[in-house]
């Protein structure tokens, strides 16, 4: 059994196959769930961030991307899951927090976006957070708590 080389919450750009033309050709889309082997070939449940619909990728169809216009943080892990066990996010899992700036917070067990695109003056209500794809507690910044 082949392991997954991408993870819940990461971005990765979509290269469909010539009969997939409609879809939405070399967006970002965020992976929102592992999905099981299928014929030898890994799959991945995607979420276009530009038409917001969701699809199924085998992953020889898509590559790791880095937005360098949408910077990235991981949060201090305050609690590892108690289950070690892979957990996957729930299919219609997303961000806790959604703001209108350029940075997202990432899980600090497993990358998972906890909060997508905080600006620098927005603030958020909690200090601590239970990451919704792997179960760990994670801790806000200080400088970025209301």
């Amino acid at each position: 059994m082949a392991t997954q080389k991408f993870a819940v919450g990461q971005a990765v750009r979509f290269s469909p196959d010539r009969h997939q033309e409609h879809a939405t050709k070399g967006g970002l889309f965020k992976i929102v769930r592992l999905l099981p082997e299928a014929g030898n070939v890994l799959q991945y449940r995607v979420k276009s961030e530009t038409d917001g619909y969701e699809r199924v990728v085998r992953e020889d169809q898509f590559v790791r991307s880095v937005k360098i216009d949408m910077p990235t943080i991981v949060l201090k892990l305050t609690r590892a899951p108690s289950d070690t066990s892979v957990q996957q996010a729930p299919q219609s899992a997303g961000p806790l927090l959604r703001g209108t700036g350029d940075t997202d917070y990432l899980c600090g067990n497993c990358g998972f976006v906890i909060a997508s695109g905080i600006g620098p003056k927005q603030r958020v209500a909690v200090d601590i957070t239970t990451c919704s794809a792997c179960g760990a507690e994670n801790e806000f910044p200080p400088e970025l708590r209301s």
